[in-house]
């Protein structure tokens, strides 16, 4: 059998993959091959992905999925963000369970607070690669961490079954010292 595309028998990878993903257009018209694309998109997102991949490889652009391709491109870059928001979220989480457990229930601390001091410098290191990798991020830190801050206080007054009322308003430390290794909050027993 004859590739069409190349004149190539039966071994043109380039055209047997753009025929695989597109449907041929004396059968669909133009119109069948984006719902082809769609199709593969909805049903089988790493095929998708690696056929994509293999027709920006051999520069075959006028087949690129380009709406859902800039899609997932930009997925990444917020996925990327999402996960700063996350370790930010568990660290204050933690954060806020040591200087609240301090004050209001010690026993928890001291049961607890040796684990969560490990899940906050687990957190600091997973942030700071993350930030190495993706410095664009850095400027971003400050409004995540005021966004995170928010649920953190609800999560961390429901770890220590105690009324939110009870934790500070606004984030009581800076972008630095949450990001610091070596800071702890004010552990002091006031309660």
């Amino acid at each position: 059998m004859l590739c069409t595309g190349c004149s190539v028998v039966l071994g043109c990878l380039t055209h047997a993959r753009q025929r695989t993903r597109l449907a041929p257009q004396s059968t669909y018209g133009g119109q069948g091959a984006m719902q082809a694309k769609d199709d593969l998109y909805d049903t089988d997102l790493y095929a998708w992905a690696q056929q994509q991949a293999q027709l920006v490889r051999e520069g075959a652009w006028d087949a690129v999925d380009r709406v859902h391709l800039l899609e997932e491109i930009e997925d990444v870059g917020y996925s990327q963000r999402d996960a700063i928001a996350s370790h930010l979220l568990v660290l204050l989480t933690h954060l806020l369970k040591l200087a609240g457990a301090a004050q209001h229930c010690p026993h928890d601390l001291a049961r607890a607070g040796r684990g969560w001091r490990a899940t906050c410098r687990t957190q600091r290191l997973l942030l700071a690669k993350r930030l190495r990798r993706n410095p664009s991020l850095r400027p971003l830190v400050f409004e995540e961490c005021l966004e995170a801050y928010e649920v953190a206080r609800v999560e961390a007054a429901a770890g220590l079954d105690v009324e939110e009322a009870l934790l500070p308003v606004p984030c009581p430390w800076t972008e630095a010292q949450i990001l610091a290794l070596d800071f702890w909050p004010d552990m002091s027993e006031t309660a």
